[in-house]
């Protein structure tokens, strides 16, 4: 399964492929199984996972897929000031 999703925020994104039109940024994300982390219309996620080398999103079942929470907010710019 194929998609598109919006981005608020991206942090260490390496090759994913970004697209911008105007303020809104998007990327395709591809989930190859059923067992791959659902998203629902209308809600906000952090996601981390792989990029195919197309420069799309890969979730697979081990992929990282939580509801965004305003406390996260912190964590994530802590995450981004990591070197690596």
């Amino acid at each position: 399964m194929q998609g598109t999703v919006s981005l608020i925020k991206a942090f260490k994104t390496g090759s994913l492929t970004i697209t911008q039109a105007g303020e809104t940024m998007s990327v395709k994300l591809v989930m190859p199984c059923n067992k791959c982390p659902l998203l629902r219309r209308g809600q906000n996620y952090i996601l981390m996972g792989d990029v195919d080398e197309e420069g799309r999103g890969v979730l697979t079942p081990g992929s990282f897929t939580v509801l965004y929470k305003a406390p996260h907010n912190k964590m994530l710019t802590n995450i981004n000031n990591l070197p690596c």
